[in-house]
């Protein structure tokens, strides 16, 4: 019996790289199950205002914030993360990428990237309003953000929006654009998270929390993804009787 890890790889044609396998979707899916207790774990923590988190939260928050406090230049240079990685950055950036993907006939990567940002945003805001954490009130803040504090919005951003049009754009251009610029958007992206914390706008467990919820959903659906593309793979394969791997543009 034919099984999906028998399936060709499939190479995309640009890039030359392959998609990972059937077998991946597993690796994925535990990822996502250990990222999400791990955030669910400092929701329960932070609801029940557990002491651990209270206190470190404000140690390491405020030994930072006082770092950005006292490095000016710094401070400032993260509000180009605080308004590209804002809700009108984020929505531009995959905006264009989508329509993009759209225009060059790319239909299944688009599909992939609108099911990350759209299943990222809605956990952001489900969690935010579940959890109803307010603000740290850092003194001499740069800048004063309202709504919930957990988990933080941009940090969940950098990892499904601004990191994800990063990897599309290694697997889609050619080497080395799509190396160079993929890399820029996935440090850009990563780098949401301590930007925040520099600002003084999210407390250390927001950002961490952001980053797992983010980093666990993009996974499932990078593992639906990877399951589906095996599953094409052996079927060609199996009416072109599997004689060579399959080079697409998909």
């Amino acid at each position: 019996m034919t099984k999906l890890s028998d399936a060709p790889p499939v190479v995309v044609a640009n890039s030359g790289r392959s998609i990972p396998g059937a077998w991946s979707a597993g690796a994925f899916l535990s990822i996502t199950v250990v990222a999400w207790i791990a955030a669910g774990l400092l929701a329960f923590l932070i609801v029940g205002n557990s002491a651990i988190i209270l206190n470190s939260d404000r140690e390491v928050g405020s030994a930072i914030a006082t770092f950005g406090r006292d490095l000016d230049v710094v401070r400032r240079a993260t509000l180009i993360w605080h308004y590209a990685g804002g809700p009108i950055g984020t929505f531009a950036l995959m905006a264009v990428a989508t329509i993009w993907l759209l225009a060059i006939k790319r239909w299944w990567w688009a599909l992939y990237l609108v099911a990350c940002g759209l299943g990222g945003l809605v956990i952001a805001e489900s969690m935010k309003h579940l959890v109803a954490r307010t603000r740290p009130s850092w003194p001499d803040a740069l800048i004063v953000e309202s709504g919930g504090s957990f988990p933080s919005g941009h940090s969940m951003g950098g990892i499904y929006a601004w990191t994800m049009v990063g990897v599309v754009l290694i697997y889609l251009l050619a080497r080395p654009l799509g190396t160079v610029l993929g890399w820029m958007l996935i440090v850009f992206g990563v780098l949401m998270a301590p930007s925040r914390l520099i600002l003084g706008v999210h407390r250390p467990s927001d950002v961490v929390a952001g980053w797992r919820f983010a980093l666990g959903w993009v996974l499932l659906v990078s593992a639906v993804a990877v399951l589906l593309v095996a599953k094409r793979s052996l079927k060609e394969a199996q009416n072109n009787r599997g004689e060579l791997p399959l080079v697409r543009s998909t």
